[in-house]
């Protein structure tokens, strides 16, 4: 499943703009994201939130920079970064 334009939309806009949000993105994203009607199958596995201990999410400003690229029609190139992880036994 990918997300719809709509639901990235929303997405970025809530990365931009609600502290809360972003709290629960980091503490429980399937939650979060649900809020938005996305599933997390979405991500690929990417919503484990053991991950938030290895990244951090992007400042609001550049949310917000990357809401106004896509209200303007921006952004046709998706990217993504799987970051890896250690065990050490």
């Amino acid at each position: 499943m990918k997300l719809t334009q709509s639901q990235a939309a929303d997405l970025v806009n809530r990365l931009a703009t609600d502290d809360a949000f972003r709290e629960l993105i980091g503490s429980a994203p399937e939650k979060a994201l649900a809020e938005l009607g996305v599933s997390a199958e979405a991500f690929g596995g990417m919503t484990d939130p053991s991950r938030a201990k290895t990244c951090s999410l992007a400042s609001k400003a550049a949310f917000a920079e990357m809401l106004a690229s896509l209200k303007k029609g921006g952004n046709t190139v998706q990217m993504d970064m799987t970051v890896p992880t250690l065990k050490l036994d």
